[in-house]
């Protein structure tokens, strides 16, 4: 994935007009809430989940474990199923279309680090070393499957009616009506 100099952040994510600390702390507290609280308090569960993430549409489902940055970021159309044990690093903005499902595991990253040593590793202003990171945002259409543990990372977007195989690592755009399955994911047949 290809990034300018402008785009990379030095530190922890927080810095330069990021989140700040208490954004993180209280999504994690929410969070630790939401994954805790029983079966039998279904509505605490769902107040919990309207409050940690920025949309979540009618219909919708998460089964818990689930796990965020900041969640706020994250808009979740209506009729979509997360699978149990969904991860989303979500410095960026993740969109989930409407009739979505997750299998379990499923991980979306908005935020990366450089491959070159020397982008990632830099001098902060005090002279030490410190890593960058950049972001992108995650667009994931409607009615799309995505298979238990892919992963789809940074600045992708997922077309609409898409089946991503079990496993997949997506790196790259994926164009509507496809399947597609790998590491790196590579579309195997319009569906």
């Amino acid at each position: 994935m290809m990034y300018t100099k402008d785009e990379l952040i030095l530190g922890p994510l927080n810095n330069l007009g990021l989140p700040s600390d208490e954004d993180w702390d209280k999504t994690a507290e929410l969070l630790f809430e939401l994954n805790n609280t029983p079966p039998s308090n279904q509505e605490r569960r769902e107040e919990l989940i309207h409050e940690i993430f920025g949309e979540f549409g009618e219909d919708s489902q998460i089964l818990l474990p689930v796990s965020c940055n900041l969640g706020y970021n994250i808009k979740i159309g209506k009729g979509v199923f997360i699978n149990v044990g969904a991860v989303f690093l979500d410095p960026d903005s993740i969109e989930i279309g409407d009739y979505t499902m997750f299998g379990p595991d499923v991980h979306v990253y908005t935020a990366n680090h450089p491959v070159i040593t020397e982008d990632r590793i830099v001098k902060n202003e005090n002279n030490d070393l410190t890593f960058t990171n950049f972001t992108r945002p995650v667009k994931i259409g409607s009615k799309c499957w995505i298979g238990a543990r892919s992963t789809i990372l940074p600045g992708v977007t997922i077309g609409d009616n898409v089946v991503i195989g079990a496993g997949s690592l997506v790196n790259k755009d994926i164009p509507d009506n496809s399947f597609a399955v790998g590491i790196p994911a590579k579309i195997k047949k319009e569906i």
